[in-house]
């Protein structure tokens, strides 16, 4: 069921909600809304939520979170305020019953949280919140726990039997509690961290307050911690089950009179161990029972009557009244028909005017029981008041009690059948003051007051019973009459009785009589003790009155004394008493006897003392030592020693298995009967042997059988230097070289090493020394991954020793290698290849190329060409120069390290395949003979021009030319008009070049012709010339020709052209 959106005025009432999966009500942002008579149980989360609500009135639901084991709250209160809850019930809850979260300003009334398993409610930020009237009762663990909150007031709440009561944080200050009833909490009733709690007025329990073992370790109600602040606390309760003990839900109050103005007739009120400053009237029949601890209930007065009796059936009991010297009167019993009064083992103090006073005036005051009360006051110089005044009082009873330091001890008036006995009045001015009384008896009472009796008036009063057999106030064995501190009789026949000067005084016939006789003691103890074994005490009682008690007390040096206590009824008894002397009996032992008679006679012996003898060895308990030693480490010998007398000295022998001397360390005392000493293990795998010494302090030695103790090597193995480089080269030697060392001794090392990660190698190293070892392995030559490796070092012990990796830089210092190269044929003019295979242990980077003609030699130049290609083969093509015979060269190549392999200089001849050029031909007629010249030139030398001629179709012949000045000439007959010649230039190569022309005679009627087209063209070209120089005309681009010559083109120059035709 869930209600959100700001919903006002909502009333939810009387639903039953069963094992809801989350919240059973589930309340957002709710007000002024009722939830009411609502039965939700086994919610999966809480009972009820409410969350960011306020002016909520949430009355009269039952929570239950059983069987649900994952359920959280009963009511669960977030970031709420000004809620009231009201006559809920949350239970059986696995977290909380109630639990505020930020919430402040609430109200929780009149509801039970019982049986949750952490907290009946629980604070968590909630500040300023109010319990009141609730039962929080049985919760496992805290019946409110306060976390992180302050200024929270619990009022009229029951926090019974949980774990702890209430627990408050150290961050929660000024948190009230007030008349709340803490109860039979285990642990605490109020637990605080660090921070004070204000506590006062409630309930702890018991009367005695709450247990503190500083501030109040009487206390026998709930523990509290040191700042719980509990004084005053609530010490009075009405015990309605009459058990005389507190059950929760009975009533209880702070102050005495309180309790009494709300209890029925009959009640039983029980006090605290306090002191009550108020004066008590007792109006109703009720029993007034103070603290069980001697003198802890006190009601102190400073005016008037301390307890005021005005009715019948009134018991008080145990209580401690003062009146701190200005007071009238302890207890005043006054007013008709009182009956049944009881006063039992109360103090009654230092009034000006009196202990009690019972007024029973026309007979109205019957039964009153007087019992086992001391009456005093602490004058010293002028006494005034009356101890005990009893008026008018029928069948009256004052037994056991001391009455002391009065004007006048015991007043009795107009009182009948009453009994006055066993009791002590003494320091008195007068002690009994008795008038008017009647058919009453006053016996066995002790009188030793400045005037031991006053009568007045008529009276008809027995001072002593009939002679008989029994205790008398004195320790005699009689009873008669009363012990008189002025009467002068003796008593003759000892039976404590006096027989003389008879009747005492105001007509006591049997008067009693101190005894002053001591008893007789006689030791008859002999021999000495030894330790551990019995010794007999033996001793004679001699006492005439045949009654008495014996104190027999022993003891040893700086011990405890013993004490044995017990009455004897015979005259003479002989009495033995046997002991145990205890092994750790130390010095001597002393004792005595004393005998008191019933009288107060008392006898002892002069303290005995008897050196005791130790005769015990000292004894060996737990050997403690490991059963192990371990090289270089501390070995501990420890042993339990006892001794009866004390031992003064532990040693232990060990030695090592094959040593003949024996070694000695003095073991010291570590705890209690523990011994310790400490040893350094050698390094050796020999079996330690050790025995035990010890020696008492009185000379006792005793030793223990030799033990064997088998020593373990747990040391590892140590590195002490790796010589090894850390870096090297692609396939060089690697030395593993490393200095190891051991306590015992090294029984192999080995290497494991890997330089990628699959190869991983586990070689055993060779010991060069007793700290050296080494092991030799290549690097991988085509692999720069580093070379990872650690060592197994193992000791004879069986230790290993697992070194951290370590890393060698691997780099390349393996240059490539150049395994075959090709050069193609070179001929002059033409490209010439270059192809090399190179292969590296890494990676080729590139491949160059050094070359040189013959022709450069004189120059000293060279060039360098960059190779191209990929895997293996690199290759290049260069150019050869037209007039270049040889070609040298060599090969570099480098990797990506820089590493460079060369090559030898290699030589290859260049082939020359260039014919010669006839760059012009000149033809000249003169009479019969044609002269022709022809420029030639050729890249390595001309060695023959020469012609072959023509006439008509014939061969005429052939002719030589003749170099002259870099021309060539020669001479042919003319025989007609025209010849046809042809032009053959062969160089040093073979090669060879021709041309082909045809002369012709010239004619005559031409030749003008021919001379004006020459100057005109000649001017031409003058005038061509001219403007090119002058950059108006650029130049012509040069005539490029090219022929096939075995199937690929040439470039011819413009003399090639010239000269040959063909070529054209």
């Amino acid at each position: 069921m869930s209600f959100n959106y700001n919903k006002v005025n909502l009333s939810i009432v009387g639903n039953v909600i069963n094992n809801s999966y989350n919240n059973g009500i589930d309340l957002h942002n709710v007000q002024g809304s009722r939830i009411a008579n609502n039965l939700v149980v086994g919610s999966g989360l809480n009972g009820l939520v409410l969350f960011n609500s306020k002016n909520n009135t949430i009355e009269n639901n039952t929570l239950i979170h059983r069987p649900n084991p994952s359920g959280r709250c009963g009511i669960y209160l977030g970031n709420s305020e000004n809620n009231t809850l009201e006559r809920n019930i949350c239970e059986l809850n696995v977290k909380y019953g109630i639990r505020l979260e930020h919430s402040h300003n609430n109200t929780i009334v009149n509801c039970t949280t019982s049986h949750n398993a952490y907290s009946g409610i629980s604070f968590y930020f909630a500040n300023n919140n109010t319990v009141m009237n609730t039962k929080i009762e049985r919760n496992f663990v805290h019946g409110i726990y306060i976390g992180s909150s302050f200024s929270n007031l619990f009022y009229n709440n029951s926090l019974i039997s949980n774990r702890f009561g209430a627990y408050i944080d150290a961050n929660s200050p000024h948190n009230g509690f007030q008349r709340n009833v803490f109860c039979g909490n285990t642990r605490y009733g109020i637990y605080t961290e660090m921070i004070p709690a204000e506590a006062e007025y409630n309930w702890w329990g018991d009367p005695t307050g709450p247990y503190n073992p500083r501030s109040n370790p009487r206390g026998l109600g709930d523990n509290v911690t040191d700042r719980v602040i509990f004084v005053p606390w609530m010490s009075v309760f009405i015990d309605l089950n009459k058990d005389a003990r507190y059950n929760p839900y009975e009533p209880y109050f702070l102050r005495v009179q309180e309790a009494i103005q709300n209890s029925t007739e009959g009640a039983a009120i029980y006090t605290g161990n306090l002191a009550y400053n108020e004066n008590i009237l007792i109006d109703r029949p009720l029993k007034l029972t103070g603290s069980s601890i001697p003198d802890g209930t006190r009601i102190e007065v400073s005016s008037g009557y301390a307890i005021t009796i005005r009715s019948g059936n009134v018991s008080v009991e145990r209580i401690v009244i003062a009146g701190n010297n200005s007071a009238d009167i302890g207890v005043l019993i006054e007013g008709n028909n009182l009956k049944n009064i009881t006063l039992r083992h109360c103090t009654v103090s230092d009034f000006i005017g009196g202990g009690i006073f019972c007024n029973g005036h026309n007979s109205s005051l019957e039964e009153l029981h007087l019992d086992n009360l001391t009456v005093k006051t602490s004058w010293t110089q002028r006494k005034c008041g009356v101890g005990i005044h009893i008026i008018g009082a029928t069948r009256a009873v004052i037994s056991n009690t001391t009455v002391q330091d009065w004007q006048t001890g015991l007043h009795v008036e107009n009182c009948s059948s009453s009994i006055f006995k066993n009791n002590i009045i003494q320091h008195n001015d007068f002690g009994i003051h008795i008038s008017s009384t009647y058919t009453s008896l006053v016996f066995n009472n002790y009188f030793d007051n400045l005037y031991n009796y006053l009568v007045e008036g008529d009276i008809s009063v027995r001072w002593n019973v009939t002679y008989s057999s029994g205790l008398n106030i004195l320790g005699g064995n009689h009873l008669g009459g009363n012990y008189w501190s002025d009467y002068g009789g003796e008593d003759i026949d000892g039976d404590w009785i006096g027989d003389t000067e008879t009747p005492y005084g105001p007509g006591d016939y049997l008067p009693l009589v101190r005894d002053d006789k001591k008893p007789i003691i006689r030791d008859l103890t002999c021999g000495y003790p030894t330790t551990g074994d019995n010794f007999t005490f033996s001793v004679e009682f001699i006492e005439r009155g045949g009654r008495y008690s014996v104190t027999f007390e022993y003891w040893f040096e700086e011990c405890e004394h013993n004490t044995v206590l017990f009455s004897v009824e015979r005259p003479v008894y002989r009495w033995n008493y046997t002991i145990h002397i205890p092994h750790n009996a130390t010095g001597a032992l002393h004792y005595y006897f004393a005998a008191c008679d019933s009288v107060g006679n008392v006898n002892s012996t002069p303290e005995a003392v008897l050196e005791v003898l130790d005769d015990d060895l000292p004894r060996f308990g737990r050997d403690l030592s490991p059963d192990y030693g371990t090289t270089g480490d501390n070995f501990s010998f420890v042993v339990e020693v006892t001794d009866n007398v004390g031992v003064s000295e532990v040693w232990v022998e060990y030695w090592y298995e094959d040593e003949e001397q024996q070694r000695v360390l003095v073991l010291e005392r570590s705890k209690g009967e523990v011994w310790r000493g400490e040893v350094r293990v050698e390094d050796t795998l020999k079996r330690l042997f050790y025995m035990f010494h010890a020696r008492d302090h009185s000379g006792n030695e005793m030793k223990t059988p030799i033990k064997e103790v088998t020593i373990i090597d747990d040391d590892m193995p140590e590195i002490l230097d790796d010589m090894t480089e850390n870096v090297t080269g692609t396939g060089n030697r690697v030395d593993f070289a490393v200095k190891v060392v051991d306590n015992v001794g090294i029984r192999e090392v080995r290497l494991l090493y890997w330089q990628s990660g699959k190869d991983l190698k586990n070689l055993t190293m060779e010991r060069i020394s007793e700290t050296s070892w080494r092991l030799t392995v290549t690097s991988k030559k085509d692999s720069l991954l580093p070379i990872r490796y650690y060592y197994q070092v193992e000791d004879i012990a069986g230790n290993l020793l697992i070194t951290r990796a370590a890393l060698i830089r691997v780099y390349d210092d393996d240059p490539p290698e150049v395994i075959s190269e090709e050069v193609s044929e070179a001929t002059t003019g033409d490209n010439c290849s270059f192809t090399v295979n190179v292969v590296d242990n890494i990676v080729v980077r590139g491949v160059n190329v050094q070359y040189w003609f013959d022709i450069w030699i004189s120059l000293g130049v060279s060039q360098n060409v960059s190779m191209g290609g990929a895997g293996e083969e690199y290759s290049c093509e260069i150019r050869v120069p037209a007039r270049a015979s040889r070609l040298y060269y060599r090969y570099f190549a480098y990797d990506e390290e820089g590493n460079i392999a060369g090559t030898p200089v290699f030589e290859k001849a260049v082939r020359d395949n260039d014919p010669p050029v006839i760059q012009w031909v000149e033809a000249k007629g003169v009479e019969d003979k044609l002269t022709l010249r022809v420029g030639v030139e050729d890249n390595i030398g001309v060695l023959r021009v020469y012609l072959e001629y023509y006439y008509e179709g014939r061969k005429a012949g052939e002719e030589d030319f003749m170099e002259r000045n870099g021309v060539w000439e020669t001479k042919i007959a003319l025989r007609g008009e025209r010849v046809e010649y042809v032009i053959y230039c062969e160089d040093t190569s073979g090669n060879v070049n021709q041309t082909r022309s045809v002369w012709k005679k010239p004619e005559t009627s031409k030749t003008t012709y021919y001379v004006v087209g020459i100057l005109v063209i000649m001017a031409f070209i003058g005038l061509m010339y001219f403007l090119m120089r002058k950059g108006r005309i650029p130049p012509p681009s040069p005539l490029k020709v090219f022929r096939r010559r075995e199937g690929r083109e040439e470039s011819l120059d413009n003399m090639d052209v010239i000269r040959d035709g063909k070529s054209g």
